[in-house]
């Protein structure tokens, strides 16, 4: 989805609200500072996306009790069976919840 560009009167209009002044022509240069920000954006935004293929099914999560996480340690939990055999078959590992894991929720850290 492409982003909105504000217009010169709308970044006006923030600026104000926020208590600080720029000049029209301020207010032009930081317009043309974001461009190439927001253009790679749509760049990016227009490509395909690439959905590999799951090797190893895993479950959508559930969200533990408070018994089972009594300090809040994790948001989502999940179980992925991987290879049968490795470094970490048979392991209860964690994931940071701003790693990608296909068809788990991300939390972004928050």
């Amino acid at each position: 989805m492409t982003v909105q560009r504000p217009t010169h009167a709308q970044l006006a209009e923030i600026v104000a609200e926020l208590g600080m002044h720029m000049s029209p022509a301020r207010v032009q240069e930081f317009l043309d500072v974001m461009q190439g920000t927001l253009d790679a954006y749509d760049t990016v935004d227009a490509l395909p996306d690439y959905l590999p293929p799951v090797l190893y099914p895993r479950t959508s999560g559930w969200r533990p009790q408070a018994e089972d996480n009594p300090l809040n340690a994790w948001a989502v939990r999940t179980e992925i069976r991987g290879a049968p055999r490795g470094p970490l078959s048979g392991r209860t590992v964690a994931i940071k919840d701003n790693v990608c894991v296909a068809g788990v929720p991300m939390m972004n850290g928050a």
